[in-house]
C-alpha cells in the first residue's frame, strides 16, 4: 500500500472515530436530559397532588430546564374529576413539596384557589415522553 493510501485510511478512520464519539456524546446528553426531566416531572406530579385536590389527570409537556440553577419549566394541563381543567406554564423545583406557582391570569388563580386542598388517590400522568402511568 502506498503511503498516500494509508495516510487517508488513517485520517478517514481518526475522522469516523471522532464522529461516532461526537454521537456518542450526543445520544448520552439526550438520555441524560430525558432522566433529569423524569426526575423533576415526578417530582412536580408529587407537588401538584400534594397543592390541589379532586386530580383525575395531569398531562405534562414541553420540558424546559431553567438557566437558574435547580429550576425547570413545563406545561401543565391538570383535568380534575369534575371534568374542569387547566393548563399553563409552570416552574418547578425538585425540593418544592407543594407548588402553587405558573404564569396564570387572575381568573385561572381564582379558579385554583377554590381547588386547594390534597389529592390523596392514584391519578393518570402523561409524561413529556407520552408514556402514560397510574401515580
Amino acid at each position: 500500500m502506498q503511503k498516500s493510501s494509508k495516510i487517508i485510511l488513517l485520517i478517514v478512520a481518526l475522522l469516523l472515530l471522532i464522529f461516532s464519539g461526537g454521537f456518542y456524546m450526543k445520544e448520552q446528553q439526550r438520555k441524560e436530559e430525558l432522566k433529569r426531566n423524569r426526575e423533576y416531572e415526578v417530582s412536580l406530579v408529587k407537588a401538584l397532588k400534594n397543592s390541589y385536590s379532586d386530580i383525575k389527570e395531569i398531562q405534562i409537556s414541553n420540558p424546559i430546564t431553567t438557566t437558574m440553577p435547580g429550576d425547570w419549566r413545563s406545561t401543565v394541563k391538570i383535568i380534575f374529576s369534575d371534568n374542569d381543567e387547566i393548563t399553563y406554564r409552570i416552574t418547578h423545583n425538585k425540593d418544592d413539596e407543594i407548588n402553587r406557582s405558573g404564569s396564570i391570569n387572575e381568573k385561572e388563580h381564582l379558579f385554583l384557589s377554590k381547588k386547594h386542598g390534597r389529592t390523596k388517590n392514584h391519578i393518570l400522568v402523561e409524561f413529556s415522553t407520552g408514556e402514560k402511568e397510574k401515580r
